[in-house]
């Protein structure tokens, strides 16, 4: 509802790494239909689908259907004519069958009743995965059991009366509800899952659904000692009753969807620091291949970004040595660096040579002694309304911009692989962005808090302006990128050829 009303972007509705797989599927989708041998008379025109329907073959179509008595719409990867069946066909861009395989196989043989020569066929369906690796395993054919049709009934009565009546809304814990906290008033921040609130993992939320505590709301309104009694029975190691009492202000907090200061007296955030972010491996090759800081709050304002592999690691260590001695009063901000970036440091220096000229024992202490985590000072003190402490969700909440090119280190870690694979600089561009724009967004969740932390207006923050913007690459030279048609083109081909092979019959597309 919140899409229909125009209050969420659909493009916000699906986090980075879902819009990425949902792209791959797009373009192996695409791929199969440009690899099936299209379907023609003998005047050489597109055969319509309808006239292929008492064949015995394979075929991929995007002619929409419609059921009118069901009220049903919608496209099938594919169908099995199977002379006159019709059994729908799905192709998949993964290696496992889920439980929603046999729902969109009951809907779509349902869309195709109207259409089906075989009275009282038994229903099937068939589902084409990926083995994994690229290419093609065995297709399944799948019964299609009642409970699915069931379950299809029941889901689009649900869609329907909640396309004409409306629905209340509620924390379901999605990528809206986790990202984009705003549009959700107080009625539905209280019927999140209390595995928003930090500090209850599994076996607790386990514990206290069991004995009735559902949500957030239930958590802020039940007593410390009500939710001792629902724990006490159900833990091997009890909760310590200021552990409760935390669980409880976070719930109010994320009720009340505003930052709180917790009590006592903490240290003032400094106005002048460097911004600190590296993007690293700890599997083989342990490497800190991105690094990117800036001063912030100095007169001139300086940016510096490396880019490095393996045979760069000292190179890069010394130029963040370099660019730190130029400004020695400034601490060096981090967002979790405690247990993330200083460590990074640590197994670069010990994994790789250095060169004696290279203090790396001073480095190290010197980087350690003007470190500032603004995570563990966050987490020191303030309660925030949102799940976790990640960086960006702490940004998305203050409405800081977020770099969705990349998403997060997850997908920052496959694309550096992929580069490295294929030295595509498109690639390379977009992971130095997202590194410069992850420093951009730390220094501006650190405004942020601060301002709040000392009672004044939080700053309107533009682009980060340099006075110096320094690029330094410490890699090999890159090996030219493989053109396209080397790339994919073969491998499509015997893809698909396996597919027509496999299934014994003819793949084809046909017209609508």
């Amino acid at each position: 509802m919140l899409l229909r009303s125009g209050e969420v972007a659909e493009s916000a509705a699906v986090g980075t790494v879902a819009h990425t797989v949902i792209d791959a599927g797009t373009d192996f989708d695409r791929a199969a239909r440009a690899e099936a041998t299209p379907i023609v008379d003998d005047a050489g025109k597109p055969v319509a689908i309808d006239d292929l329907f008492a064949t015995d073959m394979f075929v991929l179509t995007d002619h929409l259907f419609v059921n009118r008595d069901l009220r049903f719409r919608g496209i099938s990867d594919g169908i099995n004519t199977a002379g006159g069946e019709l059994q729908p066909l799905e192709i998949k861009n993964r290696s496992r069958q889920m439980p929603t395989d046999l729902l969109e196989l009951a809907f779509y043989w349902m869309l195709l009743e109207p259409h089906r020569l075989v009275p009282h066929a038994n229903p099937v369906g068939w589902l084409q995965l990926s083995d994994g690796t690229g290419s093609l395993a065995d297709p399944i054919q799948l019964d299609i059991p009642a409970e699915a049709f069931a379950e299809v009934h029941e889901v689009a009565a649900q869609a329907r009366s909640a396309l004409t009546e409306g629905v209340e809304q509620f924390w379901c814990d999605c990528s809206v509800c986790r990202q984009h906290p705003r549009p959700a008033g107080r009625a539905a921040r209280r019927t999140a899952p209390v595995t928003v609130i930090n500090g209850i993992g599994r076996s607790t939320r386990d514990a206290l659904v069991s004995g009735g505590v559902n949500t957030v709301g239930d958590l802020a309104d039940l007593s410390r000692e009500h939710i001792r009694s629902v724990l006490a029975p159900r833990q091997r190691r009890m909760s310590s009753d200021s552990t409760i009492d935390s669980w409880k202000e976070h719930a109010r907090v994320f009720i009340a969807n505003s930052p709180k200061l917790k009590p006592g007296r903490h240290d003032r955030l400094p106005d002048r620091f460097i911004a600190l972010d590296l993007e690293y491996e700890t599997s083989t090759p342990s490497v800190v291949w991105l690094l990117c800081a800036h001063t912030v709050g100095v007169e001139s304002p300086h940016r510096i970004t490396v880019f490095a592999d393996e045979s760069g690691q000292a190179a890069l260590i010394g130029d963040f040595a370099a660019f730190l001695a130029k400004y020695p009063g400034l601490p060096v901000v981090t967002w979790a660096g405690t247990s993330a970036d200083l460590p990074a440091f640590t197994r670069t220096i010990e994994r790789h040579p250095m060169p004696e000229s290279l203090d790396t024992a001073a480095f190290l202490e010197t980087l350690k002694s003007r470190h500032l985590d603004l995570h563990r000072w966050t987490t020191k003190v303030f309660d925030l309304p949102i799940r976790g402490r990640r960086v960006k969700d702490v940004a998305e909440f203050f409405g800081l911009a977020i770099d969705t090119a990349v998403g997060d280190g997850l997908m920052a870690s496959i694309l550096w692989r992929r580069y490295r694979q294929t030295s595509d600089a498109e690639l390379k561009d977009r992971l130095i962005a997202y590194n410069q724009s992850d420093v951009t967004i730390l220094a501006g969740v650190y405004a942020h808090l601060k301002a709040i932390h000392t009672g004044t207006t939080p700053p309107v923050l533009g682009p980060p302006q340099f006075s110096h913007d320094d690029f330094i690459s410490r890699e090999t030279p890159p090996q030219p990128p493989l053109e396209a048609g080397q790339q994919g083109g073969s491998r499509r081909r015997t893809l698909w050829a396996r597919l027509r092979n496999r299934m014994g019959r003819r793949t084809a597309t046909a017209s609508p």
